[in-house]
């Protein structure tokens, strides 16, 4: 089965990204930062340091907002994120349970790429009641952090199946980004009248959706309803001038 989207080209496998997308962790992750930031020395985050952190690697933000304070800062950083980031709250997204149960109904592989420990990864997976799915997972430190295409290459090989034929949803520029380096379609995530959809269109995302219900209907069943991903069929909220049949 192949889809409109990509010019025919056949999907295999949607990679989900975690933070933004499945739980809403945003405000909780600033908060973690700004307490390393308090404990460490470092002035309070400004709004340029936000860019280096929603969807960054966890290298990437602590050599940001440390990286000039010295390695032993450095060290210590990694080392306060161990302890604090497993207990970090999230809450789920609306819809991302339903999102997540219908892909693994259907038997469309299904892969989580996240720059979050194994253990807070698993406390999302609990939170959608999902701990008994099929699901593959790409957690923190198993590759370079987005944006290099390494998380999303990783999740691709886990399931078998090419990078060039998965769907990646993301909510920031730096995960867009990593999946369009792997060769991935990418779908991007922002509410209505966000500044965040043009930067994702801008990034190289397909498509920007406005809800999780949205990504849902554009991944639903169409001809045949085999277990391959079938064409998108919802219209998009912001597109790139792709037709989705």
């Amino acid at each position: 089965m192949t889809s409109a989207l990509a010019g025919g080209r056949r999907l295999d496998a949607v990679l989900l990204d975690v933070d933004g997308v499945l739980v809403d962790t945003e405000e909780a992750v600033v908060e973690l930062w700004q307490v390393l930031c308090l404990r460490l020395g470092r002035p309070p985050l400004d709004d340029a340091d936000h860019a280096h952190i929603v969807g960054c690697a966890v290298e990437h933000t602590v050599d940001h907002l440390f990286g000039t304070l010295g390695p032993d800062v450095v060290d210590r950083a990694h080392l306060m994120l161990a302890d604090l980031e497993p207990a970090l709250p999230a809450r789920p997204v609306e819809g991302a349970a339903e999102l997540v149960h219908d892909l693994c109904a259907r038997g469309v592989p299904v892969a989580l790429v996240t720059g979050a420990s194994r253990t807070r990864l698993d406390a999302v997976v609990r939170s959608l009641g999902a701990a008994g799915q099929p699901l593959t997972a790409v957690t923190a430190g198993e590759s370079e952090g987005k944006p290099h295409p390494g998380p999303y290459l990783l999740a691709a090989r886990r399931l078998g199946v090419d990078a060039t034929r998965c769907v990646v949803v993301e909510d920031a520029v730096a995960g867009v980004r990593s999946a369009i380096a792997a060769g991935a379609i990418c779908l991007g995530l922002a509410p209505a009248g966000s500044p965040r959809g043009g930067a994702l269109l801008d990034a190289g995302a397909e498509a920007v959706l406005e809800t999780l219900d949205a990504v849902r209907a554009a991944l639903r069943p169409v001809g045949d309803g085999s277990a391959g991903l079938p064409a998108p069929t919802a219209t998009p909220s912001t597109t790139r001038g792709t037709s989705w049949a």
